[in-house]
Protein backbone atom coordinates (compact mmCIF):
# COMPACT_ATOMS: atom_id res chain seq x y z
CA UNK A 1 0.00 0.00 0.00
CA UNK A 2 1.09 3.86 -0.65
CA UNK A 3 1.97 6.06 2.10
CA UNK A 4 -1.47 7.28 1.95
CA UNK A 5 -3.77 4.74 1.46
CA UNK A 6 -1.62 2.92 4.84
CA UNK A 7 -1.97 6.10 6.70
CA UNK A 8 -6.15 6.39 5.92
CA UNK A 9 -5.96 2.55 6.93
CA UNK A 10 -4.54 3.98 10.37
CA UNK A 11 -7.02 6.41 10.80
CA UNK A 12 -9.94 4.10 10.29
CA UNK A 13 -8.50 1.41 12.46
CA UNK A 14 -8.95 3.91 15.59
CA UNK A 15 -12.02 2.74 17.94
CA UNK A 16 -13.76 5.59 18.21
CA UNK A 17 -13.43 5.78 14.29
CA UNK A 18 -14.38 2.48 13.66
CA UNK A 19 -17.37 2.44 16.41
CA UNK A 20 -18.53 5.86 14.76
CA UNK A 21 -18.64 4.14 11.34
CA UNK A 22 -21.12 1.32 12.98
CA UNK A 23 -23.26 3.64 14.84
CA UNK A 24 -24.13 5.61 11.02
CA UNK A 25 -24.65 2.19 9.30
CA UNK A 26 -26.98 0.83 12.70
CA UNK A 27 -29.51 3.82 11.72
CA UNK A 28 -30.06 2.13 8.22
CA UNK A 29 -32.96 -0.52 8.00
CA UNK A 30 -30.75 -3.89 7.86
CA UNK A 31 -30.14 -5.59 4.45
CA UNK A 32 -31.30 -8.23 2.22
CA UNK A 33 -29.10 -8.06 -0.29
CA UNK A 34 -30.05 -4.57 -1.53
CA UNK A 35 -26.95 -2.19 -3.05
CA UNK A 36 -25.21 -0.02 -1.27
CA UNK A 37 -22.74 2.30 -2.84
CA UNK A 38 -20.03 4.26 -0.63
CA UNK A 39 -18.48 6.75 -2.51
CA UNK A 40 -14.76 8.44 -1.53
CA UNK A 41 -14.81 4.90 0.27
CA UNK A 42 -10.76 5.28 0.80
CA UNK A 43 -9.40 1.53 2.60
CA UNK A 44 -13.49 0.28 2.60
CA UNK A 45 -14.78 0.75 6.23
CA UNK A 46 -17.53 1.50 5.32
CA UNK A 47 -18.30 -0.57 2.78
CA UNK A 48 -17.05 -3.86 5.22
CA UNK A 49 -19.30 -2.73 7.56
CA UNK A 50 -22.87 -2.33 5.04
CA UNK A 51 -21.92 -5.83 3.91
CA UNK A 52 -22.20 -7.08 7.43
CA UNK A 53 -25.49 -5.22 7.49
CA UNK A 54 -26.82 -7.52 5.10
CA UNK A 55 -26.13 -5.39 1.92
CA UNK A 56 -24.55 -5.94 -1.48
CA UNK A 57 -21.77 -2.92 -0.98
CA UNK A 58 -19.76 -1.29 -3.30
CA UNK A 59 -17.11 1.83 -3.01
CA UNK A 60 -16.28 3.84 -5.51
CA UNK A 61 -12.89 5.79 -5.24
CA UNK A 62 -10.55 7.89 -7.40
CA UNK A 63 -7.16 6.42 -6.31
CA UNK A 64 -5.86 3.28 -7.31
CA UNK A 65 -4.08 3.12 -4.22
CA UNK A 66 -7.10 3.02 -2.01
CA UNK A 67 -9.20 1.11 -3.89
CA UNK A 68 -6.44 -1.56 -3.46
CA UNK A 69 -5.95 -1.08 0.14
CA UNK A 70 -10.32 -1.86 -0.03
CA UNK A 71 -9.45 -4.67 -1.76
CA UNK A 72 -6.95 -6.36 0.74
CA UNK A 73 -8.83 -5.37 3.92
CA UNK A 74 -12.15 -6.68 2.41
CA UNK A 75 -10.22 -10.20 1.69
CA UNK A 76 -8.27 -10.37 4.70
CA UNK A 77 -11.83 -9.74 6.54
CA UNK A 78 -13.90 -12.22 3.98
CA UNK A 79 -15.69 -9.44 2.81
CA UNK A 80 -17.38 -9.67 -0.38
CA UNK A 81 -17.82 -6.31 -2.03
CA UNK A 82 -16.81 -4.56 -5.32
CA UNK A 83 -14.75 -1.64 -5.48
CA UNK A 84 -14.56 0.52 -8.92
CA UNK A 85 -13.05 4.01 -9.38
CA UNK A 86 -14.77 7.22 -9.11
CA UNK A 87 -16.08 10.04 -7.80
CA UNK A 88 -18.98 12.43 -6.41
CA UNK A 89 -18.50 14.22 -9.49
CA UNK A 90 -18.29 10.99 -12.04
CA UNK A 91 -21.75 9.58 -9.90
CA UNK A 92 -24.32 8.85 -12.26
CA UNK A 93 -27.84 8.17 -11.47
CA UNK A 94 -27.76 5.25 -8.89
CA UNK A 95 -30.25 2.27 -8.36
CA UNK A 96 -28.60 1.67 -4.76
CA UNK A 97 -30.88 1.82 -1.81
CA UNK A 98 -28.38 3.32 -0.01
CA UNK A 99 -25.50 6.15 -1.12
CA UNK A 100 -23.26 7.33 1.49
CA UNK A 101 -20.55 9.49 1.65
CA UNK A 102 -18.07 10.28 4.76
CA UNK A 103 -15.45 13.20 5.60
CA UNK A 104 -15.93 13.41 1.99
CA UNK A 105 -18.93 16.54 1.32
CA UNK A 106 -17.17 18.77 3.17
CA UNK A 107 -14.16 18.87 1.15
CA UNK A 108 -16.27 20.42 -1.45
CA UNK A 109 -16.04 23.58 -2.54
CA UNK A 110 -20.20 23.69 -2.72
CA UNK A 111 -21.29 21.47 0.03
CA UNK A 112 -25.48 22.12 -1.39
CA UNK A 113 -24.22 21.33 -5.18
CA UNK A 114 -22.51 18.40 -3.68
CA UNK A 115 -25.95 17.47 -1.92
CA UNK A 116 -27.88 18.36 -5.07
CA UNK A 117 -25.88 15.60 -7.13
CA UNK A 118 -26.08 12.94 -4.98
CA UNK A 119 -29.89 13.64 -4.48
CA UNK A 120 -30.27 13.79 -7.94
CA UNK A 121 -28.55 10.18 -8.25
CA UNK A 122 -30.78 8.72 -5.54
CA UNK A 123 -33.21 6.73 -6.58
CA UNK A 124 -37.18 7.18 -4.93
CA UNK A 125 -37.21 5.16 -1.75
CA UNK A 126 -33.62 5.87 -1.46
CA UNK A 127 -31.41 6.66 1.69
CA UNK A 128 -28.80 9.06 1.96
CA UNK A 129 -26.10 8.33 4.85
CA UNK A 130 -23.95 11.10 5.24
CA UNK A 131 -21.07 10.96 8.05
CA UNK A 132 -18.84 14.74 8.15
CA UNK A 133 -17.60 16.29 10.73
CA UNK A 134 -19.40 19.31 11.70
CA UNK A 135 -18.40 23.32 11.84
CA UNK A 136 -17.69 22.71 15.94
CA UNK A 137 -14.55 20.75 14.83
CA UNK A 138 -11.41 21.82 16.35
CA UNK A 139 -8.39 20.51 18.19
CA UNK A 140 -10.04 22.32 21.69
CA UNK A 141 -12.72 20.12 21.27
CA UNK A 142 -10.54 17.03 20.55
CA UNK A 143 -8.70 17.44 23.58
CA UNK A 144 -11.80 18.23 25.90
CA UNK A 145 -12.72 14.55 25.01
CA UNK A 146 -9.50 12.45 24.61
CA UNK A 147 -8.53 10.21 27.34
CA UNK A 148 -10.31 6.88 28.11
CA UNK A 149 -13.75 8.12 27.23
CA UNK A 150 -12.40 6.87 23.63
CA UNK A 151 -12.30 3.64 22.60
CA UNK A 152 -8.93 1.85 21.31
CA UNK A 153 -5.49 3.14 21.89
CA UNK A 154 -5.00 5.17 18.81
CA UNK A 155 -7.31 8.28 20.27
CA UNK A 156 -4.34 10.32 19.04
CA UNK A 157 -5.82 10.21 15.35
CA UNK A 158 -9.09 12.49 16.62
CA UNK A 159 -6.58 15.39 17.14
CA UNK A 160 -5.19 14.97 13.84
CA UNK A 161 -8.33 14.86 12.16
CA UNK A 162 -9.84 17.46 14.22
CA UNK A 163 -6.42 19.69 13.41
CA UNK A 164 -6.65 18.82 9.73
CA UNK A 165 -10.84 19.48 9.39
CA UNK A 166 -10.98 22.59 11.86
CA UNK A 167 -12.51 25.61 10.25
CA UNK A 168 -13.95 23.23 7.04
CA UNK A 169 -16.56 21.24 8.82
CA UNK A 170 -20.18 21.43 7.63
CA UNK A 171 -22.99 23.53 9.23
CA UNK A 172 -25.22 21.06 9.98
CA UNK A 173 -28.36 23.49 9.42
CA UNK A 174 -27.26 23.04 5.49
CA UNK A 175 -28.56 19.59 5.82
CA UNK A 176 -31.54 20.01 7.84
CA UNK A 177 -32.64 22.98 5.96
CA UNK A 178 -31.62 20.47 2.33
CA UNK A 179 -34.07 17.58 4.10
CA UNK A 180 -36.74 19.81 4.31
CA UNK A 181 -36.95 21.78 1.47
CA UNK A 182 -37.12 18.03 -0.47
CA UNK A 183 -39.62 17.18 2.23
CA UNK A 184 -36.78 14.31 3.26
CA UNK A 185 -37.12 11.72 6.14
CA UNK A 186 -34.55 12.87 8.19
CA UNK A 187 -32.68 11.12 10.94
CA UNK A 188 -29.66 13.39 12.89
CA UNK A 189 -26.92 12.27 15.64
CA UNK A 190 -24.51 14.71 16.45
CA UNK A 191 -21.21 12.44 18.05
CA UNK A 192 -17.95 13.08 19.32
CA UNK A 193 -19.10 16.86 21.44
CA UNK A 194 -21.13 17.74 17.89
CA UNK A 195 -17.94 17.51 16.17
CA UNK A 196 -19.28 15.16 13.70
CA UNK A 197 -22.54 14.80 12.48
CA UNK A 198 -24.61 11.43 11.12
CA UNK A 199 -27.30 12.25 8.84
CA UNK A 200 -29.73 9.86 7.07
CA UNK A 201 -32.10 11.49 4.46
CA UNK A 202 -34.86 8.98 3.05
CA UNK A 203 -36.05 10.31 -0.99
CA UNK A 204 -40.12 10.28 -0.86
CA UNK A 205 -40.86 7.57 -3.61
CA UNK A 206 -42.95 10.19 -5.31
CA UNK A 207 -40.53 12.81 -5.59
CA UNK A 208 -39.92 13.44 -9.71
CA UNK A 209 -36.08 14.06 -10.48
CA UNK A 210 -34.91 16.80 -11.10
Amino acid sequence: MSLSSSFFTWVQGAGFYRALYAEAVEMLPPGNGECWTDIGCGPGLMVRLASRRGYQSEGIDSSPDMLQAARLLAKKERIEARFTTGSLETLGNSDAAVLSIASLLSLQADVRAGLNHLWKALKPDGRLLIVEPTDRMSPRRARGISGSSLPGPRRRVLHLWARARAGSGIDPRIIRDFARERSAGFEERLALDEMVGIWVLHKNPEENAE
